[in-house]
């Protein structure tokens, strides 16, 4: 879902992101398909609120339409999809 100001759109995306080491952020991004999230954009919306499922709302900007006619989607920090745990392994050092 995609929100902005009072209003809410059910839309379908398709995300994925990163971990970057340099900045210590994780980025993600992807592109929203619609035509109410075009509508967004074409009223020159940039700040939204996207939530996926049950998920808390996370802040993402709506920059560009692509050739497609979707509409590219990004955010900084937090996605709005879940993440998998991850284990660090360390090697061992030796004495």
């Amino acid at each position: 879902m995609i929100e902005h100001d009072d209003e809410a759109i059910t839309t379908r995306m398709r995300v994925q992101g990163y971990f970057d080491p340099l900045d210590g952020h994780f980025h993600w991004a992807g592109i929203a398909f619609g035509d109410q999230v075009r509508d967004l954009k074409d009223r020159r919306v940039t700040a939204v609120e996207v939530a996926v499922g049950d998920g808390d709302p996370v802040p993402a900007r709506l920059t560009d339409i692509t050739p497609w006619e979707t509409v590219r989607i990004t955010g900084l920090g937090r996605p709005p999809y879940p993440l998998d745990d991850i284990d660090i392994l360390i090697p061992a050092t030796s004495p």
